[in-house]
């Protein structure tokens, strides 16, 4: 069923916004992230973080289904050192495990890609888990390339690895 409806992200969606990204992550990222890290992320806390980020420089787009918040988007300019200011960055995206494959993610993908071209970037980028194969696969069908660039983030004491990918826009 679509009932997808994609629209810019106000104050008030801070904890649907936490909660999916919680649930998200518990769902995408268990066997990868190690347990504690996914059985410690708390949604009242992230809550508190959206509403903080909202001053940032970076947009968040929601989905909703049914007036429900169920996936969201952030981006904005490119926080890395070593590429131009005409690159955007997809900062996050998320849609929780019940809506996967049903074009949600997709829309929240697409306007991102929208936005971001009609602020003046030529070009994205992104960071994925490296071993994560579902959002690889996601991005590769989108367009997204792994360019080369890697970094190792620590998830409760367990590094892994973040590749980072480019598409033009």
């Amino acid at each position: 069923m679509r009932c997808v409806q994609v629209r810019e992200s106000e104050l008030g969606d801070a904890d649907a916004i936490a909660y999916v990204q919680v649930e998200t992550w518990r769902a995408a990222y268990r066997g990868i992230v190690p347990d504690m890290y996914l059985d410690d992320m708390d949604v009242s806390e992230r809550a508190e973080r959206w509403r903080q980020r909202s001053t940032e420089h970076r947009s968040t787009w929601v989905a909703e289904c049914d007036s429900k918040v169920v996936g969201f988007v952030a981006f904005g300019a490119c926080r890395d050192g070593d590429v131009s200011a005409a690159v955007g960055e997809l900062h996050a995206i998320y849609v929780l495990p019940d809506r996967w494959r049903r074009g949600v993610g997709r829309a929240l993908h697409d306007r991102c890609v929208a936005e971001l071209g009609g602020r003046g970037f030529d070009e994205a980028t992104l960071w994925a888990l490296d071993a994560n194969p579902g959002a690889k696969a996601f991005y590769d069908a989108l367009g997204w390339e792994a360019d080369g660039a890697t970094v190792p983030h620590d998830f409760a004491g367990t590094e892994m690895i973040l590749v980072r990918y480019r598409r033009s826009l």
